[in-house]
């Protein structure tokens, strides 16, 4: 009763992927009804992540603006060197309630299945339309925070 509640037990877990069930090498031969033994049970291993993030490392940031149309547009350009050549180099506002004094944007960079560990340089950029605080931006990587004012809109 004890074996057959603990294989069930076993079965659902490794029905739900928690577990992998091996069979046992036995040498008496399994009656008629009864359940197979398990001789080990051990860890699946878990699915492979499509992407890693971390916060990257950036040389500059600076904020241009757009002349040629007549709003205003904005736009944050990021430069710096990305560590392997299948990282993609994203910039993340953060989310606010309220229009805060100077809008916190994230470098990160997130990579995918097998890349070159070499330094590759990058330029990242992010329409600003929607996302300047009262006084400007910060820009937040791995090695430093930069705050970049930005004039009003008028």
């Amino acid at each position: 009763m004890k074996l057959a509640k603990s294989l069930a037990v076993a079965a659902l877990a490794a029905s739900a992927g928690l577990l992998a069930l091996a069979p046992a090498a036995s040498a008496a031969p399994a009656s008629v009804g009864s359940a197979p033994a398990v001789s080990a049970v051990a860890p699946v291993a878990p699915a492979p992540v499509d992407k890693q993030c971390a916060l990257a490392a950036f040389d500059t940031a600076a904020v241009q603006m757009d002349a040629v149309t007549a709003t205003r547009k904005l736009t944050l350009v990021v430069t710096g060197m990305k560590s392997a050549t299948n990282e993609e180099i994203q910039l993340i506002p953060m989310v606010y309630v309220m229009q805060p004094e100077y809008w916190l944007i994230m470098v990160y960079g997130c990579s995918s299945g097998v890349g070159l560990p070499v330094l590759t340089p990058y330029t990242a950029t992010l329409d600003l339309t929607y996302t300047v605080g009262t006084a400007g931006i910060e820009v937040a990587g791995s090695n430093q925070r930069v705050k970049v004012p930005v004039p009003p809109i008028k």
